[in-house]
């Protein structure tokens, strides 16, 4: 039909859509946004913010490509850090991150 689109990769490639990730997990062109479950350390390459800040140990709960910011994602999850250990949000660029699959560091 004119006017639509064929799949949902040309809805993406149009700007009209969310990416989601294969099985093989999700690439921000300058790496792979973590997972569910992963603990991440978040280094001073990880944006401005961090750049003074001491390496952050961080447990994801849900990661997110950030549109228009080709190399960042958007995280939710456990600053595992903090005491008590607290619920976080954080914009970062994927190239700052040290990421360790699953549930052990």
């Amino acid at each position: 039909m004119p006017g639509r689109y064929a799949a949902a990769g040309d809805r993406a490639r149009a700007g009209g859509g969310r990416t989601r990730g294969t099985a093989g997990g999700v690439s921000a062109m300058c790496g792979p946004v973590p997972k569910v479950g992963d603990v991440v350390w978040i280094t001073a390459a990880a944006g401005r913010a961090y750049e003074e800040a001491q390496v952050a140990r961080f447990r994801v709960i849900h990661a997110d490509l950030i549109p228009g910011r080709t190399g960042w994602c958007r995280l939710r999850g456990w600053d595992l850090d903090a005491e008590p250990q607290a619920y976080a949000a954080h914009d970062v660029r994927v190239a700052g991150l040290v990421i360790r699959p699953g549930p052990r560091w």
